[in-house]
């Protein structure tokens, strides 16, 4: 478009000094929370979907993510969803054990492991604190695609 910014429109990238990819690690680490849980963790809004989560976590459990100070006490609360945070509840200690089990049952315990310790960096609340794309793909123990002959 003629501003230059791919029609994203004026404020598109709150951070300028953030790494360009930093949105898309992000959605790729929900992803792979995704994948490993097998939760639509997008929606969790929907009744159904918080109910498949609740039943992997256990009732109270996803509390923890809705951050410092919250006064969410359960799932069931209104404001549970407007204060929830994946990447939180992937650091939390109970809900953290269930993500990495998840992981490694999914992904293998070896590449579940390193991938569920990436899937954090990539959740970070501060997106220069998220892995470049190449970073990631080096962590995980690829060989690097301009060898792959």
């Amino acid at each position: 478009d003629a501003a230059g910014d791919g029609g994203a429109g004026e404020g598109a990238c709150e951070n300028k000094m953030a790494a360009p990819s930093s949105y898309d690690m992000y959605m790729l680490g929900v992803i792979c929370c995704s994948i490993a849980t097998g939760i639509d963790w997008p929606h969790i809004d929907k009744a159904k979907i918080r109910e498949k989560a609740l039943e992997l976590f256990g009732h109270g459990t996803l509390v923890s993510a809705c951050g410092e100070g919250s006064s969410v006490r359960d799932e069931s609360d209104p404001k549970f969803l407007a204060s929830f945070e994946l990447g939180a509840a992937l650091h939390d200690g109970t809900a953290g054990v269930v993500f990495r089990k998840s992981f490694e049952d999914t992904f293998g315990k070896d590449f579940g492991s390193k991938l569920f310790a990436l899937t954090k960096q990539m959740l970070d609340e501060d997106p220069e604190a998220r892995p470049l794309p190449m970073d990631a793909y080096n962590t995980l123990g690829f060989r690097s695609y301009k060898n792959l002959d």
